[in-house]
C-alpha cells in the first residue's frame, strides 16, 4: 500500500451539507410560529388553555435531530451512487420529514386543544406541507402521495383518540376540500417549475455553471464575469489553407477539433475560484481564440508556460483528428501566442453577451499570421509563434526549443506591434525535415 496516500475523511464538510443539516430546523421554526399564533388566538378568544406549547416546540426540536444528523453526516448519500438517485433520495427524505412534523403537530393539537378550534391547526399544517412541496419542486404525483398519506394518518388519529365528533368530521371535510383545492394550484406550479427548469437547461448551453448559480441567487448577469482590466496570454489557433481541403467530412473535422480543444480549456474549471486552463473567446471559421489567465485564473505559476502547454495540447488534438481524417495531403495548423492587456465587457445595448477585447487578442492574431512572412511558400509543418514577452517568460530549457528571428535583420515588422524586434517559432510536426528549420525570410511588412 502506498504510504503517500492519505485516507479520505469520514465526513467531508461542505456548504451544501451544512445547509442540508440545518434545513430541517426550518420546520421547527414553523412549528414554533404555529404554536405561538395558536396560543395568541386562544388567549384573545378566552378559551381554556390545556396545552404546553414549550413542550410541543421542544418535542419538534428532538424530532428534527435524527434527520439533521442523517443529512449532516451524509448518510443518505452512502446508499446511492448516481446523482439522480441521490437527488431523489434527499427529496423523499425531506418530504417524509415534513410529513412527520405535520402529522405530529396536527394530531397533538387535535387531541389537546378545544374542539372549537381544531380546524385551524389542520388547515395550517396541511397548507404548510403543500407549500413546502411546491418550493421543493415536487411533482403532482408526490403531492397526491404525501398529501394522501398525511390525510390517512390524521384521520386514523381522530378515530383512535377521543370521540369522533362534529368538529373532527368538519376537519376531515375541510382537509379533503384543501386537497381538491390545491390540485389546480399543483398543476399550475408544476407547469411553471417545468418551464423554469427548461429555461435554465437552455441557459446552460450559453453560460458557465457558476453564472447559472449566481443568477439563481438573484445576481445580475453583468456581475457573473469580470470586467476589470487585466493581462492575459491569448492563443490564436488557425488551420492553414482549410479552404483547399476537399473532403466530405471537413465540417465534422473542424467541429471535433473545436469541441475537444474546448474540453481541454475547461480542465480544472472551478466557478468558485474562477479558475480554468483557458477561456474560449470566439471561434472564427477554421480557427479560434483562447485566453489564459483572464477571465479565468490559471492554475500554474507562469501564464506563458501554461499558454504554451495549452497550445501544444491543441496541436496534439489537431494531429489526432488529421490522422483520423486520413486525408491524402498534409494538413497543418498555425498557433500564435501574445501576452498583453485584456478586459471583459457586456455591450450597453442589445443582447448581453460577454466578450473580451484588448491588445493581447489583436497581437495573438498578428503573430500567428507571421507564418506567411516566415514561410512565403507554405509552412512545411504546423508552427507555433511566440511574442518576445512570452518567450522571455519561459525557462531556459523551454526557450531553447524555439528558433529566434531578429526582425530588424530580416527587415520584418509585425502589424500593430512596430516596436517588436524579436519573435520565436517552433515547428511542431516531427516529420518536418532539417531544411524546414531554416525558413526563407523576405523583408516586408505583415499586411494582415
Amino acid at each position: 500500500m502506498d504510504s503517500q496516500k492519505t485516507k479520505k475523511p469520514l465526513i467531508k464538510f461542505s456548504k451544501r451539507r451544512i445547509l442540508n443539516g440545518i434545513g430541517p430546523y426550518s420546520a421547527v421554526g414553523c412549528a414554533a410560529v404555529a404554536a405561538l399564533m395558536t396560543h395568541l388566538f386562544i388567549s384573545l378568544g378566552g378559551f381554556e388553555v390545556r396545552f404546553d406549547f414549550f413542550a410541543y416546540i421542544f418535542n419538534h426540536f428532538l424530532l428534527s435531530i435524527p434527520f439533521s444528523l442523517a443529512f449532516f453526516l451524509n448518510l443518505p448519500m452512502r446508499f446511492a451512487t448516481e446523482r439522480k438517485t441521490k437527488k431523489l433520495l434527499v427529496k423523499h427524505l425531506t418530504f417524509f420529514f415534513i410529513l412527520i412534523h405535520g402529522t405530529v403537530g396536527t394530531c397533538t393539537m387535535l387531541r389537546q386543544l378545544p374542539d372549537v378550534i381544531n380546524v385551524y391547526p389542520g388547515y395550517f399544517w396541511f397548507t404548510y406541507g403543500l407549500v413546502s412541496f411546491f418550493m421543493g419542486g415536487a411533482s403532482f404525483l408526490n403531492l397526491l402521495l404525501y398529501g394522501g398519506v398525511y390525510f390517512v394518518f390524521v384521520f386514523h388519529s381522530m378515530v383512535a383518540f377521543g370521540d369522533f365528533t362534529l368538529h373532527e368530521k368538519f376537519t376531515i371535510i375541510f382537509m379533503l376540500f384543501q386537497l381538491v383545492h390545491f390540485t389546480p394550484v399543483a398543476l399550475l406550479a408544476r407547469s411553471r417549475i417545468t418551464a423554469i427548469r427548461h429555461a435554465f437547461r437552455q441557459m446552460e448551453k450559453v453560460f458557465y455553471p457558476h453564472q447559472i448559480q449566481m443568477i439563481r441567487r438573484a445576481r445580475e448577469l453583468e456581475q457573473t464575469m469580470p470586467t476589470a482590466a487585466g493581462e492575459a496570454c491569448v492563443i490564436c489557433f488557425d488551420i492553414i489553407s482549410s479552404s483547399q481541403i476537399q473532403h466530405e467530412n471537413l465540417k465534422k473535422f473542424l467541429r471535433n477539433i473545436f469541441a475537444r480543444c474546448n474540453t481541454i480549456m475547461m480542465e480544472g474549471y472551478n466557478g468558485i475560484d474562477m479558475a480554468a486552463r483557458g477561456y474560449r473567446i470566439k471561434e472564427m471559421g477554421d480557427g479560434f481564440l483562447c485566453s489564459v489567465g483572464y477571465p479565468f485564473r490559471s492554475h500554474g505559476e507562469s501564464l506563458a508556460r501554461d499558454a504554451v502547454d495549452l497550445a501544444l495540447d491543441f496541436h496534439e488534438v489537431f494531429k489526432d483528428e488529421v490522422r483520423q481524417l486520413e486525408y491524402d495531403k498534409p494538413i497543418h495548423c498555425g498557433l500564435g501566442i501574445a501576452f498583453d492587456a485584456i478586459a471583459g465587457f457586456y455591450p450597453e445595448s442589445g443582447a448581453k453577451e460577454y466578450d473580451l477585447h484588448g491588445r493581447s487578442i489583436v497581437l495573438a492574431t498578428r503573430y500567428e499570421a507571421m507564418r506567411n512572412s516566415l514561410f512565403p511558400q507554405r509552412p512545411p509543418s504546423s508552427v507555433l509563434i511566440l511574442q518576445e514577452r512570452v518567450w522571455s517568460s519561459l525557462k531556459a530549457d523551454e526557450r531553447s526549443r524555439f528558433v529566434k528571428v531578429d526582425l530588424r535583420d530580416r527587415g520584418l515588422t509585425v502589424r500593430d506591434d512596430p516596436k517588436a524586434t524579436l519573435l520565436c517559432y517552433q515547428l511542431l510536426d516531427a516529420r518536418a525535415d532539417a531544411e524546414a528549420s531554416q525558413p526563407v525570410l523576405q523583408g516586408h511588412d505583415l499586411a494582415g
